[in-house]
């Protein structure tokens, strides 16, 4: 887990065989937990452990604040103009253009995300791993880019926060489709 507050101290590390907390470059709120971190970690445990049923749970951090911490995160859809701006919670006076900047930042964390989970499923195709391999992708929760006046998590019950996804990955036991309910 790159999460801070998922530690094994606090009890999440309960019935898991080996739990693995990932320590984030940097200090407090512009700390950098790269998923390229995980995943390393995931492949080993995945080769150590490759003829055992086993469960491996991960939980990146690569789309959430501070979303342009990290370096390695594509710098594609970014404005010339703008800066970004962050807060759980009510921003009256946020611009456009700052508004703008910060969802394209959120927006490259999706797509770098994009990125590490394709690497992953590489790998499970590479080490023959696919097959008896199912994936689950989900988020915890969305964040608020002013559709309320607010930004950010943690302080509203609004659609955008709470109505996440699920995706399951086994290309030999799920054929492609969309499920809306």
């Amino acid at each position: 887990v790159a999460n801070p507050w998922l530690k094994a101290a606090y009890g999440f590390g309960q019935g898991f065989g080996r739990y693995v907390e990932v320590n984030c470059l940097g200090k407090g709120t512009r700390s950098v937990c790269d998923g390229r971190i995980l995943n390393d970690q995931a492949k080993s445990l995945l080769l150590e452990h490759r003829d055992e049923k086993s469960l491996l749970y991960l939980h990146y951090m690569d789309v959430h604040h501070p979303y342009a911490a990290n370096p390695r995160v594509p710098r594609v859809f970014r404005p010339r103009s703008g800066k970004y701006v962050y807060r759980n919670g009510l921003i009256p006076t946020l611009s456009p253009k700052d508004l703008e900047y910060t969802q394209a930042l959120y927006d490259e964390g999706i797509l770098y995300m994009d990125g590490l989970l394709a690497d992953l499923l590489a790998f499970l195709e590479r080490e023959g791993l696919d097959e008896d391999t199912t994936v689950v992708v989900t988020s915890d929760h969305g964040d608020e880019f002013h559709e309320h006046g607010g930004s950010g998590h943690g302080t509203t019950l609004y659609s955008e926060l709470v109505n996440t996804f699920a995706v399951f990955w086994n290309k030999h036991r799920f054929p492609p489709g969309r499920i809306e309910r």
